[in-house]
């Protein structure tokens, strides 16, 4: 009997052992699950914008920047329009300009190039001609010179349009603006073709009642202050500096 007593303790003690072996093995493999499931829960930055554009507030972004990129394209359109709608007289003679001078001689197509290129580099068109407006102040004699290398005159205003349409463009600049016309023997010449100056739109208190000398001529400048229409012009020392306009334009023939 106390044989089968032992033999039944042992056997109670072992089975109390078992339980205890049979812990340690889940606890072995715990670890090798909770990483795995962490491995599987964690998502790529692609998915997690992905998966923020489909809440609320991210198709309320999505939205408003797609408004916002319509809207800078609309305006690059109008943009582009704009321009494209400034040059069409200029296109326009440029284009009669070309087909009547390639028929009499096919040189000319270069002169048409260098138009464009001229466009396209600080020029601006009106009507039929083309104006550059030069920062860089000199004097009436150097600003004319300046205007030649361009291929170019120092500003002839022909008409009280043309003269608008320069005031408008000279106002609120930095400085006042040389043009083509000269005082010799007491009269205003415009200096490229020796011819008087018809039409004039002097300033309130000009020009000058002095008489000009060989060494210290009088030239003539346009305001950049003026605020009367047509009453822009005023006369100074030809050795003053001021920034000047540049005009190009084709001529007569070429329109017939």
């Amino acid at each position: 009997m106390a044989r089968k007593k032992a033999k039944g303790a042992g056997k109670k003690k072992d089975a109390k052992e078992k339980p205890d072996d049979a812990k340690e093995k889940p606890d072995d493999a715990k670890p090798a699950g909770d990483e795995g499931e962490k491995i599987i829960s964690e998502k790529t930055p692609l998915e997690k914008i992905m998966n923020f554009f489909q809440t609320p507030l991210g198709l309320f972004l999505a939205i408003v920047i797609t408004i916002f990129l319509v809207f800078l394209a609309v305006q690059a359109v109008i943009m582009c329009l704009n321009e494209w709608e400034k040059t069409a007289d200029l296109r326009h003679a440029m284009q009669l300009v070309k087909t009547f001078m390639m028929r009499k001689d096919s040189s000319y197509e270069d002169k048409d190039v260098k138009i464009r290129y001229k466009l396209n580099h600080d020029w601006m068109a009106h009507k039929d001609a083309i104006y550059l407006f030069v920062v860089q102040p000199q004097n009436w004699t150097e600003s004319r010179k300046f205007c030649m290398r361009q291929n170019a005159k120092l500003l002839r205003v022909e008409n009280a349009e043309e003269e608008e349409f320069i005031e408008g463009i000279a106002y609120g600049k930095h400085n006042s603006y040389w043009i083509g016309a000269i005082k010799e023997s007491n009269k205003w010449i415009w200096l490229d073709d020796k011819t008087e100056v018809k039409l004039l739109y002097w300033a309130e208190k000009s020009p000058r009642k002095e008489d000009t000398t060989p060494d210290q001529p009088f030239c003539m400048r346009l305001k950049n202050d003026c605020t009367i229409p047509r009453k822009c012009w005023t006369d100074i020392r030809c050795n003053y500096w001021a920034r000047s306009i540049c005009k190009i334009k084709p001529l007569k023939k070429w329109m017939n």
